[in-house]
C-alpha cells in the first residue's frame, strides 16, 4: 500500500488528468511518484520507475507512453505485494 500522502496526491492528480490538463497531470504524477518509499516494490527505486520519472521530466505530456508505462509498473508491483 502506498503512503497516505501519495493516495491524496494521486488523486488531485487524476482529477487533473479527468480534466484534460496533461501537462499539469504529468507534473503532479511525477511529484506523487517522488513520496514513494525506495523500498516500495517497483518504487523510485524501481529501474523501470526510476527510468520513466527521468523521462516525464524530460519530455512532459509529450511523450505519455511514460506515464502509462509508470501506472502499469506500479499496477504491476502492487499485484505482486498482495
Amino acid at each position: 500500500r502506498c503512503p497516505p500522502e501519495m493516495e491524496a496526491a494521486l488523486d488531485v492528480t487524476a482529477e487533473t488528468f479527468a480534466q484534460g490538463n496533461l501537462e499539469e497531470g504529468v507534473r503532479q504524477l511525477h511529484e506523487a511518484l517522488q513520496l514513494l518509499p525506495a523500498d516500495y516494490p517497483g518504487g523510485v527505486g524501481g529501474p523501470v520507475v526510476s527510468e520513466c520519472l527521468k523521462r516525464m521530466e524530460q519530455y512532459g505530456p509529450q511523450r505519455l507512453e511514460y506515464v502509462l508505462l509508470v501506472l502499469l509498473a506500479l499496477e504491476s508491483a502492487g499485484e505482486e505485494e498482495r
